[in-house]
């Protein structure tokens, strides 16, 4: 047993060791035991708290990080402070945040999105990667697509709209002109 006595507003901090033994007469030690007396004030005592001080004496209230987009500034002197690390507050993260399209018909959907992000969608008759849905004559335009026409530059009723011909080119007979002469 030890008797201190510390004049106010001085504190010291005690080590000692404790050798003992139990019923079974097994020896144990303790090494390490550590006592603050005096006055090194007020404080949280827990280092796994953000305002943990590791010189305080008393034992004073302490503030968490209680959740996982919450940590610790990690100061060690009572100046630490909860940091939300969830820019948004929208329970993610800021780390694990993906952008991403959220609608699944979208072309671009992203089922891992946590943040929204724009959307791309198919142009009529065509797939997400462009390619026509339907393209009979396999020329590259899609047949909704298709402006109906002649297609022969050579013919009388050309017409330079015209993607696909649809029989309508007559052309002259030898030795006649486009107006039959």
């Amino acid at each position: 047993m030890a008797q201190f006595k510390v004049d106010e507003g001085i504190s010291i901090v005690v080590t000692s060791s404790l050798i003992w033994r139990d019923a079974s007469n097994v020896s144990h030690v303790e090494i390490g035991l550590t006592a603050a007396i005096g006055d090194s004030g007020v404080g949280c005592m827990d280092s796994t708290a953000c305002n943990y001080n590791e010189a305080v004496t008393e034992i004073g209230a302490c503030i968490y990080a209680d959740s996982a987009c919450l940590t610790c500034s990690g100061s060690i002197d009572a100046s630490g402070v909860v940091v939300s690390n969830d820019a948004d507050n929208d329970g993610v993260y800021d780390a694990d945040v993906i952008a991403g399209c959220g609608d699944n018909g979208a072309c671009n959907y992203n089922s891992s999105a946590t943040d929204a992000a724009e959307c791309a969608y198919i142009e009529s008759g065509y797939d997400c990667s462009g390619s026509c849905l339907a393209d009979f004559d396999l020329q590259g335009i899609c047949d909704g697509f298709e402006v109906l026409g002649c297609i022969c530059e050579s013919a009388f009723k050309y017409e330079t709209n015209a993607t696909a011909d649809e029989g309508s080119c007559t052309f002259a007979a030898p030795g006649l002109d486009c107006v039959g002469n």
